[in-house]
């Protein structure tokens, strides 16, 4: 948690002195297309599509509750709100993603991490 807390105040420290922050290991990652699966902080499942064509999309909580989807680019998506929530991701390995979600009108983010389980 400590070595977490140090690389996101570090990359604060480098947007605010105007340098670029890029996670290298999201941008050498190619990210495999198809159905992702998995779980959240507090247990809920997590599932979303993913293709290059249209990027990331049905990202469903607990099998019913359907946000949306967004834009991949460099293997990530930034924070995308649809219907009042918002979600954001980024893929670790080609067939693994991590990410946050939130109300929209919540500062609290709950995190999820999610794998490759088929092609589409």
């Amino acid at each position: 948690m400590k070595r977490i807390v140090t690389v996101l105040m570090a990359a604060v420290v480098l947007a605010l002195a105007g340098g670029v922050v890029t996670s290298t290991a999201s941008a050498t990652v190619i990210a495999k297309e198809g159905h992702y699966a998995g779980h959240d902080h507090n247990g809920n499942h997590i599932g979303f599509l993913y293709s290059k064509a249209h990027g990331m999309s049905h990202f469903t909580i607990d099998y019913s509750f359907t946000i949306g989807g967004a834009h991949v680019n460099n293997a990530m998506w930034h924070e995308t709100c649809h219907g009042g929530y918002c979600t954001s991701g980024a893929w670790e390995h080609k067939a693994t993603a991590h990410g946050h979600y939130r109300h929209g009108g919540s500062h609290h983010r709950v995190a999820w991490s999610a794998h490759w389980v088929r092609s589409h």
